[in-house]
């Protein structure tokens, strides 16, 4: 890996778009596996949502020992190193802010939403959407599928170059020590992210 510091960092602002897009879905919180298909490949991530915290954590499947959490209420991201029993801590800049760009909500740059038809995915029943967005003389279209019964939980995604699925999704506030850096692990140093 060439610079695992920097993809993380990258990452750490994915879930925090990941989360943004998840925050309006249910009071209760949730759980589900992420799945991601690209160009690159499929990625999968087990993912748990706490609305009471204000908190994110991801597992990515591909790598054993590695946990992000992301907690809006402190402002703070820690990617967990279960192996080695250390983490780094990433405070959250305003840069990192929540984005409703891949939530069921209008973005500031939304120019067109046209319901297309209403389909079951993973087992739930969801309106697919065509979401068209503009930026100076840019246009971009992807696809967004939300859940009939919440429709600002977008149970999947569809991008150019990618989709993106919850699946096993279940609607419960997960144990609130999920989003907690567990106790006896050593913070890491990182003067370059102040």
């Amino acid at each position: 890996m060439k610079n695992p510091t920097r993809r993380i960092f990258w990452i750490a602002c994915l879930l925090v778009i990941l989360f943004a897009s998840a925050s309006v879905a249910s009071a209760a919180g949730y759980s589900a596996d992420v799945v991601t298909t690209g160009n690159s490949g499929t990625s999968q991530s087990k993912m748990w949502v706490s609305y009471s915290l204000w908190a994110q954590r991801m597992e990515p499947v591909a790598q054993p020992g590695m946990i992000l959490i992301v907690r809006m209420d402190k402002k703070l991201i820690w990617n967990i190193m279960t192996r080695e029993k250390m983490y780094m801590e990433i405070e959250m800049r305003p840069s990192m802010a929540a984005n409703t760009i891949a939530s069921g909500e209008k973005s500031p740059s939304e120019v067109e939403r046209t319901y297309l038809l209403t389909e079951t995915v993973e087992g739930h029943l969801a309106d697919k959407y065509q979401i068209t967005h503009q930026v100076g003389n840019d246009r971009t279209v992807h696809f967004i599928w939300l859940l009939k019964d919440n429709n600002l939980f977008p149970i999947k995604t569809q991008y150019k170059d990618s989709v993106t699925v919850f699946k096993n999704l279940v609607f419960e506030e997960p144990p609130a020590n999920l989003f907690e850096v567990p106790a006896g692990y050593q913070k890491m140093s990182m003067p370059f992210m102040r």
